[in-house]
């Protein structure tokens, strides 16, 4: 705000009005998204973020109106919806330095992990962003001189997802900052969140949950009072994104706009009309073709059905037109299955406050409900017995049920309770009498089931030692084939076999189904001449080859009767039997960050009769069948195709043509029911059913009285996310969907340097360039090419040509050329004389180049404090990155006397490669090995030296584990702060029907005494070592220094080396005594 003037957001625009209200008045009319708005000091401008062309930057308009400018040029290259939920946007908007010559802002433009935030101000007038000497830091307000700064030490700001009640170490205090002393000061000590600080003559105002309620209102801070006031009462929504003005704060509160004013100390609710257009809300048409829920296909393989964008559709082989079954735009119908007559289609129904198994006519017409009053959600697939009397379906409780269709009876089947999609393959023997599924075991193995439909009785035949899934029934119901991991193909290091993995694992397997009835691979006897032929006649083969009647199966020594046929080694995700051939999708290796190099899925077939096995297509999966057994359906290389059950590679396919799945979007009706289904995935599989039966249907209603407010889908997500929030739990977020405006991408590359201005000239030099390794994908530094003429402290005159002088910003002339070659034209001098050109390829952004240096210098510091003795690796996450990292760091460290693991701002990822990590680093040293040249090397590989942790607030998830698990194993000390405290996962993130995604927390860890751990309060440090701005500022680490310290002070008192081999035996010695020895913590002691 500004004087009698409010600027705010709506509908993705920014509109002014004043504080007696009435018609706004829009400011901006662009095709993107506008927030965090900030009226200059003179009230002559806005500055504002602005999500255009892909990317959040900072803009200004002039406050009277008129054209946007934009300010900052920096991508982080991330869509709508993508990355880590827990950081903030890129480029924030803060506010202005009191001289007003300055926009203040948020960027990761220099930093080396998404967490961290540092605070840049570019000049209104434009040129390069300037970091203060903030080593990182959140919202922040500076003192009227401009000398000091009230600060948050990490942004958790601006995105759909804000957790309440939260206790743990990202809770917000309020810091002070003097950029002249280099001094801090901590004023809230509250143990929730205190952020937002707004700093106005004597007072510090801020958001806080400090209150009964636990709910953020405006609070104050007197430094001469040495007092804490709360301003506001608010008891059911947070305020959200205040803003300083010189006369008061404008905030909102469940979609109301407010000011609070100084002069009186009172809070003024603003009446205020936005005769928006409405354009995010118009009905329109969308290609539902692109949020694909379910596919099937037709019993004559001649049409398929879809659900796209909460509809069905059916979509023909050939000829024929796109129909669209469904119309009912508060509905989401999705998952469809067609009846083996192709008379219905069977879909879930979701739609208010309940998921319903519903029928529908294959041609369209009324839904008839198959369940009713549903009080749990239903998965897919759904699956029809062959007979059409049966269908199958699993609920929100990891029930199998089956259900008949005329007479509505249903049974449970079978329940799995390790997860949310823990039921394999559901199949049906050929006379609709046996059910075959996998699901998960004890031991975590995966085991194959039998259900029979006439006596409801269920059998477990998989042993429990493999992982057994995906069964299919032969037609001629002689065979129960499958795949299982049986199969040994161990991958490892060539000097360190500690650690393996175990690639293309499994095999495809028949069981016979009857004691008598011989292996599909027995020998073959040629028969003798005018002997009787098994193979029967060509008019009678279809009919031979189908059993109808009940299926005789010997349950007693069924998995001993198994055989492995001869197929390759693979990853087999699917199973399907048609006549005499098994056709098996299959899935490369799983490595970290995606599949194996060079590795495709793949359609394969194996016939019995051949004998033999054939690759159908190169990028098949999601494999399907006809019930008539005719036609495959699946997906290869972006496209749904359609084979004849044919064992011939050259069988002709059909793709088929999704263009025309239309469907018409009523965005509120589909907000409506978009809101409808977070609420339910959250009651249906949120872990703690205590919370949800205490409240969720008063936070259903809390929130959803607002959403005939919403004006965006943005709005959406941010009343999904406070909604969510309110249980306090970690890794529930909500994100993505279709927003409504898109823009074309153009993102700025980075030459990976860091640029300075010569005021005295107006030139931009290189004050800094990112070395990287060029040796490793994704680090590869443009500037430090073999071969190059540049070096720090060149001027660079001109960027593809375009002179680069202030205030142009240099990152202006980088905008676009993200994929190109870019010409630099530099010089030593700024006067351009002796000057030459050279050709580089920028890159993305620079972050991982930054992480490189960040490593290599804590490196550096660490071998210095310790003259060598003690080493470093950096646990950046526990995904691709990280562990790319720690497999090319820890190795050259373990020979250290002690190592110093730091765990500070790691992100998390996967539970598995945190196992392995920890694995590897509490894995003890047992014995050494000699070579006859007196070469030394241990086994296991371990390391034998100390060890220390340091982590922080940015310790989330995995990274959260990783330090309770090193002080539970009792490996060394950990050092630093107290962590994010969140250690409540899920399963997977649900889909919502326009693209847009939720996770819910549906596990927990706890502790060996049967106690809730981490989650919401972190895990407490051994030594409590705060980061302090002011000694970072010097360069000096408090929280690495101290962990050299302790390693080094254990070093001096009990040094860590490794035992020297002993001398070799004499010839023919008597039988030697070996001692007994023990390995403790600081010795070695034998006897």
């Amino acid at each position: 705000m500004h004087g009698n003037s409010v600027v705010f957001e709506a509908g993705g625009n920014l509109w002014r009005t004043t504080m007696q209200g009435g018609t706004a008045t829009q400011l901006t009319s662009d095709s993107g998204f506008d927030m965090a708005p900030h009226f200059s000091p003179d009230g002559q401008w806005v500055a504002f973020t602005g999500w255009y062309q892909g990317n959040t930057d900072v803009y200004v308009v002039p406050a009277a109106g008129g054209a946007v400018r934009r300010l900052t040029y920096h991508s982080i290259n991330r869509k709508v919806g993508e990355g880590k939920l827990r950081t903030s946007l890129d480029n924030i908007v803060l506010g202005w330095t009191p001289d007003g010559k300055n926009v203040v802002f948020l960027s990761r433009r220099t930093s080396f992990n998404p967490q961290v935030m540092h605070a840049f101000t570019v000049p209104l007038d434009g040129g390069l962003p300037k970091q203060l000497p903030l080593p990182w830091t959140g919202p922040l307000s500076f003192n009227a001189s401009g000398t000091e700064v009230a600060y948050n030490k990490l942004s958790r700001v601006f995105r759909p997802f804000h957790r309440k009640h939260y206790f743990g170490g990202q809770a917000q205090d309020i810091w002070t900052y003097d950029f002249k002393t280099g001094k801090s000061r901590q004023i809230t000590h509250w143990k929730g969140a205190d952020v937002w600080p707004m700093w106005h003559g004597d007072t510090i105002y801020f958001t806080s949950d400090r209150g009964a309620k636990g709910v953020q209102n405006l609070w104050s801070y007197s430094f001469s009072k040495n007092q804490f006031t709360q301003l506001t009462h608010f008891d059911a929504y947070d305020i959200d994104s205040p803003t300083l003005g010189h006369d008061g704060i404008a905030l909102s509160d469940g979609g109301d706009l407010y000011v609070y004013t100084f002069n009186d100390g009172q809070l003024h609710r603003i009446d205020v009309r936005v005769p928006m257009n409405g354009k995010h809300a118009q009905p329109h048409w969308a290609d539902a073709s692109k949020t694909l829920a379910g596919a099937t296909i037709a019993p004559s393989g001649k049409l398929a059905a879809f659900s796209g964008r909460g509809a069905l559709f059916t979509v023909p082989a050939k000829h024929g037109s796109t129909q669209t079954l469904t119309h009912d735009p508060a509905a989401d119908e999705r998952d469809p299955a067609w009846s083996p007559d192709g008379k219905q289609i069977a879909y879930i129904l979701a739609k208010g406050r309940s998921d319903e198994i519903a029928l529908r006519n294959a041609t369209g017409g009324a839904p008839t409900l198959l369940t009713h009053d549903s009080k749990l959600s239903y998965q897919g697939p759904l699956t029809w017995s062959p007979d059409g009397h049966w269908i199958t379906y699993i609920d929100a409780d990891e029930h199998l049920w089956l259900q008949n269709v005329q007479s509505g009876k249903r049974y449970k089947v079978a329940t799995d309770r390790s997860g949310r999609g823990a039921f394999g393959d559901v199949t049906w023997s050929p006379g609709s009498d046996w059910i075959a599924f996998s699901r998960m075991l004890a031991d975590r193995k995966r085991g194959l089931f039998l259900y029979h439909v006439t006596d409801h009785s269920l059998h477990g035949i998989s042993s429990g030692q493999f992982d057994d899934d995906a069964p299919a029934f032969s037609t001629d119901g002689k065979y129960l084939f499958f795949a299982s991991d049986r199969l040994v193909n161990l991958a490892g290091g060539t000097s360190d076999w500690s650690s393996t993995t175990n690639l293309d694992s499994s095999g495809l397997y028949a069981a016979t189904l009857d004691k008598d009835t011989a292996s599909p691979l027995a020998p073959r006897q040629p028969k003798a001449a005018g002997q009787p032929t098994d193979k029967p006649k060509k008019n009678d083969k279809k009919k031979a080859s189908t059993h109808t009647g009940p299926l005789h199966i010997d349950l007693a020594g069924l998995m001993s009767r198994a055989v492995q046929l001869p197929v390759p080694a693979t990853n087999i995700d699917r199973v399907r039997a048609a006549k005499s051939v098994v056709y098996y999708s299959t899935q490369p290796n799983y490595v970290l960050g995606g599949h194996l190099t060079g590795e495709k899925p793949q359609l394969r077939a194996y016939d019995l009769d051949k004998r033999k096995d054939l690759t159908l297509d190169d990028g098949g999966q999601d494999l399907t069948l006809s019930a008539d057994d005719s036609t495959l359906m699946y997906q290869s290389k972006g496209h749904w195709v359609l084979r004849p059950t044919s064992f011939d590679k050259k069988a002709k396919t059909q793709k088929l043509d999704l263009s025309h799945m239309r469907r018409w979007v009523q965005p509120r009706a589909e907000w409506a029911t978009i809101f409808g289904e977070s609420w339910r995935d959250v009651r249906d599989y949120f872990l703690n059913p205590q919370l949800v039966k205490a409240h969720w249907d008063a936070m259903g209603q809390r929130y959803g009285k607002l959403l005939p407010r919403a004006t965006s889908r943005n709005d959406v997500n941010w009343l999904i996310g406070n909604m969510i929030a309110t249980f306090g739990e970690s890794h529930m977020y909500v994100g993505g969907g279709d927003q409504g405006w898109k823009s074309p991408a153009s993102e700025t590359a980075d030459l990976g340097a860091d640029f300075a201005l010569d005021t005295a000239s107006g030139r931009y030099k290189l004050a800094r360039i990112y070395h990287g390794d060029n040796t490793l994908p994704g680090y590869r530094a443009p500037l430090a090419q073999p071969g190059l003429k540049v070096s720090t402290g060149d001027y660079v005159l001109a960027i593809n040509g375009q002179s680069l002088k202030a205030p142009m910003n240099p990152y202006a002339l980088l905008n676009g050329t993200y994929g190109t070659t870019v010409s630099l034209r530099l010089s030593r001098h700024a006067s351009g004389r002796q000057a030459w050109t050279i050709h580089v390829k920028p890159i993305a952004n620079a972050e991982k180049l930054h992480l490189l240096a960040w490593i290599r210098h804590n490196r550096e510091m660490v071998s210095k404090l310790s003259d060598g003795k003690v080493g470093y690796v950096y646990l950046n996450d526990f995904e691709a990155t990280g562990a790319h990292e720690f497999i090319r760091q820890y190795a050259s460290q373990m020979h250290k006397q002690g190592i110093v693991f730091d765990d500070r701002w790691n992100l998390g990822g996967s539970d598995a490669l945190e196992m392995s990590v920890f694995s590897r680093i509490a894995r003890k040293l047992t014995n050494m090995f000699a070579t006859r040249l007196g070469w030394t090397f241990t086994g296991p590989t371990a390391s034998y030296g100390y060890k220390a942790l340091i982590y922080n607030r940015g310790s989330a998830s995995n990274g959260d584990m990783f330090p309770y698990m090193f002080k539970q194993a009792h490996l060394g000390p950990i050092i630093g702060d107290r962590s994010w405290a969140g250690v409540r996962g899920y399963d997977g993130p649900f889909s919502l029907l326009d693209g847009g995604h939720l996770t819910v927390s549906d596990n927990a860890m706890y502790s060996l005494h049967s106690q809730w751990v981490v989650e919401n309060i972190g895990v407490e440090p051994d030594v409590t070592v705060h980061d302090k701005p002011g000694q970072l500022n010097r360069d000096h680490d408090a929280q690495l220094q101290t962990a050299v310290d302790m390693l080094m002070k254990k070093i001096k008192a009990a040094p860590r080396t490794l035992p020297a081999p002993p001398p070799w035996t004499p010839a023919f010695p008597k039988q030697p005594v070996y001692p007994q020895c023990t390995v403790h913590m600081n010795h070695t002691t034998c006897g």
